[in-house]
C-alpha cells in the first residue's frame, strides 16, 4: 500500500529476526516456535486478539525487510535496531542530516540529546508504565517496551531455532551483517 504517491521519504529500523522472534512472543503471548513459524511463513497470519482493538497483520520478516529495501523510488534510510542501541547518537546524527537532506529543519545538539534522552528504552518504559500504550497487550498483562535488547537470543534460543531462522533469512541476515 506504500507507494511514491503517498511517501515522502522513510526511515525503516531492522532488527535482527532471532532477537523479533523473542520480542514478538513475548508481545503475543505464544511460545518461541508458533512465533518463529510465524515471521517466517511465507503468507500472511492474522492476530486478530492480542489485545489491541483491531487485527494485526503479521508478514515474513524476510518479506518486510525485503519490500522496503526495494523501496527506492522515494529517498529512504535503513538503520539497525542494534546500531541504534550501541551507537546512539552517530546513528541519531544519521537520522537528523537524512531529515534536513529532505528540507527539515537543523537540530541543535542540546535538542538531538534530549531527543535521544527521550527515546531511550528506559524511558519509553516509564511513560508506558504511567500513561499505557495503544500496543500493548492489556489483557495478557504484557508491555510493549519489555526488555529492548540485543543478543538475548543466545541464550534464549536452542540451537534448533536458531537454525531454523538463519537458514530462512541466510541471504537477508548476511547482508545486513547479522551472520
Amino acid at each position: 500500500f506504500t507507494n511514491a504517491n503517498y511517501t515522502l521519504a522513510f526511515i525503516y529500523i531492522v532488527r535482527d529476526p532471532r532477537e523479533v522472534v523473542i520480542s514478538y512472543s513475548n508481545h503475543s503471548d505464544q511460545n518461541i516456535d508458533k512465533s518463529i513459524e510465524i515471521i517466517t511463513s511465507t503468507s500472511p497470519t492474522c492476530m486478530i486478539d492480542v489485545g489491541i482493538n483491531y487485527p494485526v497483520y503479521t508478514y515474513n520478516w524476510g518479506i518486510n525487510y525485503l519490500s522496503w529495501k526495494k523501496f527506492d523510488t522515494v529517498p529512504h534510510l535503513i538503520i539497525k535496531y542494534e546500531d541504534l542501541i550501541k551507537d546512539t547518537y552517530k546513528n541519531f546524527n544519521k537520522i537528523i542530516f537524512f531529515l534536513h537532506g529532505l528540507g527539515f529543519p537543523k537540530i541543535d545538539k542540546k535538542k538531538l540529546i534530549r531527543s535521544i534522552y527521550n527515546t531511550t528504552f528506559s524511558n519509553l518504559q516509564n511513560l508506558e508504565k504511567k500513561y499505557g500504550f495503544n500496543e500493548q497487550n492489556i489483557k495478557i498483562g504484557k508491555k510493549f517496551f519489555d526488555k529492548g535488547l540485543t543478543n538475548s537470543w543466545k541464550e534464549i534460543l536452542s540451537t534448533k531455532q536458531v537454525k531454523i531462522i538463519e537458514d530462512r533469512f541466510k541471504n537477508e541476515m548476511k547482508e545486513l551483517n547479522y551472520l
